[in-house]
């Protein structure tokens, strides 16, 4: 979404082919000429660069995992949708999950790893509150966002290139994570200092 205003393009320390060729040409930079940089929990020490500031993108940790578990079991496709019978592996992958979300969140939010500047941007807010999202994210990001820019993007471009189809995957049994899902939301959430809305 942040490529919307003319000029500005976002990277990302991977590099996604397929990103690059539709509507992410700036996907693998991850210098200042950007004005984001797309990274997720630190694996690797080669990318540590010195950021001034961190934009965290939180999203509820089922549906995140959902979205991913499509894109990883359909070889890296955004848009792709798992199989029905792939699913069956699906609980396994969500306790892995389930362990890594939290630690995420909490890493990026610790001063000792992060002292900069951070805004939280909750995925939810931004789908039903674009508008509102983004001004405060151009804010933070000290970006000037032109009426007209923000007005195509929010009547024309919304979505973008890579918004996968509305699925509801085949797992009835997965209402036994629930529980554990709101609680752990709710915990992560009050670590950040954000309400859960």
């Amino acid at each position: 979404m942040c490529c919307f205003q003319k000029g500005l393009l976002t990277g990302s320390i991977y590099r996604d082919v397929g990103l690059c060729q539709n509507g992410f040409p700036a996907e693998g930079i991850r210098n200042g000429s950007v004005i984001v940089v797309k990274t997720h929990y630190p694996l690797f020490n080669w990318w540590r660069l010195p950021y001034e500031r961190v934009v965290l993108l939180i999203r509820e940790p089922l549906n995140a995992s959902i979205a991913n578990f499509n894109r990883k079991m359909t070889k890296n496709n955004h848009t792709g949708l798992a199989d029905a019978k792939m699913w069956r592996e699906f609980p396994e992958y969500f306790k892995k999950i389930m362990y890594q979300w939290p630690r995420m969140y909490r890493y990026w939010n610790n001063a000792t790893n992060f002292p900069g500047e951070k805004i939280f941007v909750q995925y939810e807010k931004l789908v039903s509150n674009t508008e509102g999202e983004l001004r405060r994210l151009c804010d933070f990001l000290k970006v000037r966002i032109s009426e007209k820019a923000l007005k195509c993007l929010l009547l024309s471009n919304k979505d973008g290139n890579f918004k996968r189809k509305e699925y509801s995957p085949p797992f009835g049994h997965l209402k036994m994570f629930m529980w554990k899902v709101k609680k752990l939301t709710s915990e992560v959430y009050k670590d950040l200092g954000i309400l859960n809305s």
